[in-house]
């Protein structure tokens, strides 16, 4: 049994203790490693559902996609779509970088933000496709 020093209140415990004596701040550290993995899938079928879901309805009504505002701009137009992608595409993405920087899983990690990538494009070519069948 050797002594180590408690990193928080900097006194000297015992190394098999699990919580300080002095500070009470437990000393055992939880990994939460291994819920990235299935937390980042989730979020990648959810995002993928909920695109596909989104272009079932664009495709079977054309007209939203030329529907304009007062000031004749479009109400939905590719950089807003570009932005409705991105911002949830960076939720889905956090799991795996977060896994990348705990040096955790790296080539999966790595796989799974080259497919967000690759689908962020193909998502955008898929909406300017439907907006010229649209006719804009």
């Amino acid at each position: 049994m050797t002594n180590i020093v408690c990193p928080y209140c900097k006194q000297v415990i015992s190394d098999t203790d699990t919580v300080c004596p002095y500070c009470t701040t437990n000393l055992v550290k939880n990994d939460y490693s291994k819920y990235l993995m299935p937390v980042g899938a989730a979020l990648f079928v959810l995002w993928i559902a909920a695109n596909i879901a989104g272009f079932v309805f664009l495709q079977n009504h054309l007209q939203v996609l030329t529907l304009k505002d007062k000031n004749n701009c479009l109400i939905f137009s590719l950089a807003e779509y570009i932005q409705l992608l991105i911002q949830p595409s960076i939720v889905v993405c956090a799991p795996y970088v977060i896994a990348l920087i705990k040096k955790y899983q790296i080539k999966i990690s790595i796989a799974c933000i080259s497919m967000c990538i690759i689908l962020l494009m193909l998502f955008i070519s898929y909406f300017i496709h439907l907006q010229k069948l649209a006719g804009i």
